[in-house]
């Protein structure tokens, strides 16, 4: 069993700044990369210093990571958010075949060869943990550091909420009520309060808002589609893993103890002997659940950090 850094006790994670309170005012501050495979690729890009690439995961975007964008920057990094092609306010295809994790890891490497990214700090979290190990795959520039947030590595220990099958009838109900904004703001809610261990982080229409918003936009449909395809996903795992035990970099893992999705007793150890990852290194934080970038970014930040200056 790898050994776990002690972690201060939990406490009332810091709310956005003024500026990122509500998604039109984070949509302003996107930039736009046309993508040779497809599509507009919408990111933040702030800041100077070491990079830092913050990838989401599904259902979110880059809103998942407003409390963390400017305190990174204050401490004099870089920062990189996409929305990932489906997601916020990125294009969204309607073929499934234009959202798999190969299309999406290549978009990654795309994105950080266009920013002239070196030795870059990738954080990835849930499905973006997938579209990551994709990217690794492909050679040429890579992290020099990873950050591994309640992602999916291993068939053990993962417990998807749900599984829907290719074109059935579940899937077009899901699809159909995510887009109205009654049931789709109260299911998205339910998806927040699911994979968090606090109460009334996500009372603020506003926070809601922003991450349903992309949902009529085409979202919904790469959410289905993700949920559609898990099984495709799983056969790609020890294909992932041997990427992961290849990985030449750094890395460290964050991740909530409390998770119900993605169990941290299963996942961790392997996870941290596949990347050679340090005992200080390995961060499992207690009563949090899925969503660490709502419930404690201050203390996200402050692990980055720490991990950024002790592998420069």
């Amino acid at each position: 069993m790898v050994a776990a850094t002690a972690c201060r006790p939990p406490r009332s994670p810091r709310r956005a700044p003024p500026t990122v309170r509500t998604i039109d005012a984070h949509r302003q501050r996107l930039r736009t990369l046309s993508l040779p495979d497809w599509g507009r690729l919408r990111f933040v890009d702030e800041g100077r210093g070491p990079a830092i690439m913050l990838v989401h995961g599904v259902p979110t975007s880059s809103w998942l990571y407003r409390h963390m964008i400017d305190a990174l920057v204050a401490r004099g990094f870089r920062v990189v958010a996409p929305d990932l092609i489906g997601f916020g306010a990125s294009d969204k295809p309607r073929n499934p075949a234009l959202l798999t994790a190969d299309r999406q890891g290549q978009r990654l490497h795309t994105l950080a060869t266009a920013l002239g990214l070196r030795e870059w700090t990738q954080v990835c979290h849930d499905a973006g943990g997938p579209w990551t190990w994709e990217m690794l795959r492909l050679g040429g520039p890579q992290p020099r550091r990873l950050a591994v947030l309640n992602t999916i590595a291993y068939a053990e220990g993962w417990h998807p909420p749900i599984r829907l099958r290719e074109g059935g009838r579940l899937g077009h109900s899901a699809r159909r009520n995510l887009v109205r904004q009654y049931i789709g703001r109260r299911a998205v809610k339910l998806i927040l309060n699911a994979g968090t261990s606090q109460r009334g982080l996500f009372d603020d229409p506003n926070v809601i808002d922003g991450y349903w918003r992309s949902m009529p936009e085409g979202t919904a449909n790469a959410v289905v589609s993700f949920m559609e395809h898990l099984d495709r996903l799983e056969t790609r795992l020890p294909v992932y893993q041997h990427a992961l035990r290849n990985y030449l970099g750094r890395a460290t893992i964050i991740w909530g103890a409390n998770d119900d999705i993605l169990d941290g007793q299963r996942q961790v150890p392997p996870l941290a002997k596949a990347l050679a990852v340090a005992p200080a290194d390995v961060h499992v934080l207690p009563q949090r659940k899925h969503f660490l970038q709502e419930e404690d970014p201050d203390q996200l930040v402050e692990l980055l950090t720490a991990f950024v200056a002790r592998w420069p």
